[in-house]
């Protein structure tokens, strides 16, 4: 019986030793690829035959396929513009103007980094459904109530948020310096 015992002992902390080890060493590594551009993040590797295997199985955690980054830039933020972390419950307004790209979407996901469950079925913000102003500027409120014009619910968990920002066929000032690409910033506008 104490050999068995031993036996489960060792190979449930074989277990925990392996598992936290191979998170580490892949937050560690996903963390070294990323480059700033204020409060956002973007990893130029991402998708690209230069992506190192731990960069990708980071990505693969996330449930996300990337394309190369001719295709697609992937900014990414859990901050507002004050260095708060973005929470759900919190409303934000996301402002900005088109960046240099053929098209653009903007996604907010949960803790988890999956789409947050909501009877609307809005997940997303895009190039297509946001409404100009005259100056070609646009705002989107991000909020866990429903909003005036446009919009993407939060969900009402208590629960940090994550916006990502999709850049299709990046134009050449976003592709030779992704740190200089105008993005959009996150102003939280109140929180209970």
């Amino acid at each position: 019986m104490k050999k068995i015992l031993a036996w489960l002992l060792t190979v449930v902390l074989a277990l925990v030793v392996g598992v936290g080890s191979t998170i580490w060493i892949l937050k560690r590594h996903a963390e070294a690829n990323w480059l700033a551009n204020g409060r956002w993040v973007v990893n130029t590797n991402a998708g690209s035959e230069a992506d190192g295997m731990y960069s990708k199985a980071t990505i693969a955690m996330g449930g996300l396929l990337a394309l190369n980054p001719s295709e697609t830039l992937y900014y990414v933020t859990s901050y507002d513009d004050q260095g708060r972390k973005l929470n759900a419950r919190c409303t934000y307004r996301v402002d900005g103007v088109d960046p240099d790209t053929r098209w653009w979407s903007m996604t907010v996901y949960g803790g988890d980094f999956m789409l947050i469950d909501n009877p609307d079925g809005i997940y997303s913000a895009d190039h297509n459904s946001v409404k100009r102003s005259a100056d070609g500027s646009w705002s989107v409120t991000l909020s866990p109530e429903k909003a005036q014009g446009d919009w993407v619910p939060t969900g009402t968990a208590d629960q940090q948020l994550y916006l990502l920002m999709r850049m299709y066929h990046p134009g050449k000032s976003v592709y030779d310096d992704p740190s200089k690409a105008r993005l959009p910033r996150v102003v939280r506008m109140s929180c209970p």
